[in-house]
């Protein structure tokens, strides 16, 4: 049997699949978005704000989610990017193609409708990798003591804060102060997690003020 409009073989009452889905589709359009991730830490944002990062494919889903045009509730909503080979530096920019499978109720029937939409990802930084490597700092610890004690303190704080890098917590300056050692961080909320840390492994006394954690070995 052939297609009433167009003669190809039919798909669906009197149509062939391209002409079905033309007059009974779950989509209206799709709106135009581009993904931006941090090519540092891999935080991605696609609207307002940066979220942690995922898998690309996972990204790619949430955001044709968010930007999709839809007449009908679909039942289920599946999408697979491919990205052409590239490196993941800042100012790096590629067009990938989504594959996205619709399947819908339409007149009592299962409906499935596939698109190919292109989708850009960009490379960049994201607000809180761009503190790294800067002046910028929220607070600064103070470690004091005999040089040994100093330096297990200040091994064991370098460690903790590479493990919150991806939170973009960095240590941005280390300076070499009369009896021990200030460093130069990016998150004051974090100075005052990794004290409680270093308090309950090293012991010692903790000041901690708007701008400043000290400890203080020798007063202890």
């Amino acid at each position: 049997m052939k297609c009433i409009k167009c003669g190809k073989e039919q798909y669906l009452d009197s149509l062939c699949k391209e002409c079905y889905s033309l007059e009974n589709t779950a989509v209206k359009g799709f709106k135009d978005f581009s993904i931006q991730m941090c090519a540092f830490c891999g935080a991605y944002t696609y609207t307002k704000g940066w979220k942690p990062k995922k898998d690309i494919q996972i990204i790619v889903k949430e955001a044709f989610k968010k930007n999709i045009k839809l007449l009908l509730r679909p039942e289920s909503f599946e999408t697979n990017v491919k990205f052409p080979e590239h490196k993941q530096n800042g100012g790096v920019k590629v067009i990938g193609t989504a594959h996205i499978v619709i399947v819908s109720i339409i007149n009592e029937k299962d409906h499935k409708e596939e698109f190919d939409v292109p989708v850009e990802l960009k490379y960049s930084l994201c607000p809180k990798c761009c503190k790294q490597g800067t002046t910028y700092y929220e607070g600064i610890m103070q470690i004091r003591g005999d040089e040994d004690e100093i330096i297990k303190v200040a091994e064991f704080l370098m460690k903790e804060v590479k493990k919150a890098s991806s939170r973009g917590v960095y240590i941005n300056k280390e300076a070499k102060v009369k009896g021990g050692y200030d460093f130069f961080l990016t998150s004051q909320k974090y100075l005052q997690q990794v004290a409680k840390k270093l308090y309950q492994k090293f012991g010692g006394e903790f000041n901690i003020s708007s701008k400043l954690f000290s400890r203080n070995r020798q007063t202890s």
